[in-house]
């Protein structure tokens, strides 16, 4: 299944979700940034603000598209079997942690300069994303929720990788696609329009689906 572009993806999933219509419990959650512009599609057609979730993968040494592990807004996860075979060390790992963390704390207070976060303790959390690949990313973001003490995680995505997927549905409450391609190799494939969100387009959205 190829997307136009992000939009079309999120009016496309929004129809698999219509039983979360207007409830008052449930909260749409994307990962910033290119994960928003579904969200805002989500939030409008189900009726139900939005708000965001920090979380970064932590790359391979050199290899920045090859992830060893996860950083959240409240968390560090390193894959051990990775870390001892490529024998990565430690102070790799902690610098580029910190860097990470850092980064994380300037996005927040830049999302939040104007509106609140919404509280979304006993919440139903939509958590949305553009495709997920490795699965760090969403990990790391339904981790960062679970320390939230959420009511349920329903994960929702466009594409997921087959391998990607059995480990997200046992790590959230549902999960939601469109597409389970044979071979993912990049996100990007499944979308004929990729073009990069940034931080003020994302904030935007972000501000009009509350």
């Amino acid at each position: 299944m190829i997307f136009e572009n992000r939009f079309d993806a999120g009016e496309k999933l929004a129809k698999e979700l219509q039983e979360y219509k207007n409830k008052k419990d449930v909260v749409i959650v994307a990962i910033p940034r290119g994960a928003l512009q579904i969200g805002a599609v989500l939030a409008k057609r189900l009726n139900l603000p939005m708000d965001v979730v920090f979380t970064k993968k932590l790359a391979f040494p050199g290899r920045s598209e090859l992830a060893i592990g996860y950083v959240s807004e409240s968390d560090i996860f390193v894959d051990p079997i990775i870390i001892e075979r490529a024998n990565i060390p430690e102070s790799y790992i902690y610098q580029e942690a910190k860097k990470i963390k850092d980064l994380l704390r300037q996005r927040y207070s830049k999302y939040y300069q104007d509106i609140h976060p919404i509280e979304l303790k006993n919440k139903t959390i939509i958590l949305v994303d553009d495709g997920i690949a490795t699965g760090n990313t969403i990990k790391g973001a339904i981790e960062a929720l679970r320390n939230k003490n959420v009511k349920e995680i329903v994960v929702a995505v466009p594409v997921v990788a087959e391998d990607s997927l059995l480990e997200i549905n046992a790590l959230a409450d549902k999960v939601v696609y469109l597409d389970v391609p044979e071979n993912l190799m990049a996100i990007g494939q499944f979308y004929r329009n990729f073009d990069q969100v940034d931080d003020d387009d994302a904030i935007t959205l972000l501000k009009e689906s509350r």
